[in-house]
């Protein structure tokens, strides 16, 4: 996996903590 594909999953992840 590629550190770009890390970041996406991780912005993923706060998106839906933030809801």
């Amino acid at each position: 996996m590629s550190n770009i594909d890390l970041e996406i999953l991780q912005f993923i992840g706060g998106q839906n903590l933030g809801q």
